[in-house]
């Protein structure tokens, strides 16, 4: 009798066992389902953002035409609004000269700029003047033209990691070292930037406001930042393109992308 009663103790412990091993074996299947679905419902959004985009963009694209040959008779705001298919595609266009050219923008501009995207001003400061001992070290050494060739080239600077990279993208370009010297500001130059300016001493309001009105038109720019926001899924996706002039073959476009970044969450209601 003691026999039997310890063979139905080692059969209740081995179910037992058993039942906690296919428990924890069926949680991870689910665990991992559910993050497969999220990933897939992630990349699918993704997609939306990235066709209705691109979409928009080549609607814009086409009204930029418009605009050169209309004479002055329509002209484009740096906000518009497109609809493609079913998505409703809101659509700002910056000039790259409304923006800060990393080649040769200020320290003193740069570390105001990272104070006002909430770095500490001791980082700021630190940050700002490794990137201008960098700069010039590339420069001396003949170096900056294959170094520093995009935005993303900043994180190869002393001190800069994705906190100010993410600080500094929406408010830099890296543009040629002559572009901006001795040209006015430009009238699309976001209000934020514009208040950077000013503190550094960089610029007077009045000098910002002094705008020739040949500028009034985005299709006199040089290259275009082009923001295309979607909303999907109960989120805001943000589609960016840099355009220049230049048609691609084939083309009646005379417009073409040069640098496409990924569609990403739309956080900052500053741009």
């Amino acid at each position: 009798m003691r026999n039997l009663r310890y063979e139905h103790g080692i059969a209740l412990a081995l179910v037992l066992w058993f039942v906690a091993a296919m428990s924890l074996l069926v949680a991870g299947i689910v665990s991992h389902a559910r993050v497969d679905l999220k990933l897939a419902q992630v990349h699918a959004a993704q997609s939306v953002a990235v066709a209705a985009g691109d979409g928009a963009t080549l609607l814009f694209l086409a009204d930029l035409i418009r605009e050169e040959e209309s004479d002055g008779q329509f002209i484009l705001e740096h906000s518009n609004t497109y609809q493609v298919g079913f998505k409703r595609v809101v659509l700002t266009a910056l000039p790259s000269e409304a923006l800060l050219n990393l080649r040769t923008v200020s320290v003193d501009v740069l570390q105001n700029l990272l104070m006002k995207r909430g770095i500490n001003v001791l980082e700021a400061e630190t940050v700002s003047a490794d990137i201008g001992s960098w700069r010039n070290e590339l420069k001396s050494e003949g170096r900056r033209d294959s170094v520093l060739r995009t935005l993303e080239d900043i994180l190869l600077a002393p001190g800069v990691d994705r906190r100010i990279y993410d600080a500094f993208r929406d408010h830099i370009y890296v543009g040629p070292v002559t572009q901006n010297r001795g040209e006015p500001p430009s009238i699309f130059m976001p209000r934020f930037i514009k208040d950077i300016l000013i503190e550094a001493n960089r610029f007077t309001e009045e000098e910002l406001n002094l705008v020739p009105l040949d500028t009034v038109l985005l299709s006199s720019s040089r290259s275009l930042r082009v923001d295309a926001i979607i909303e999907h899924s109960g989120k805001k996706w943000l589609r960016r393109q840099w355009i220049k002039r230049g048609a691609r073959t084939g083309s009646a476009i005379r417009w073409k992308s040069w640098r496409v970044e990924p569609a990403r969450i739309y956080l900052d209601q500053a741009l």
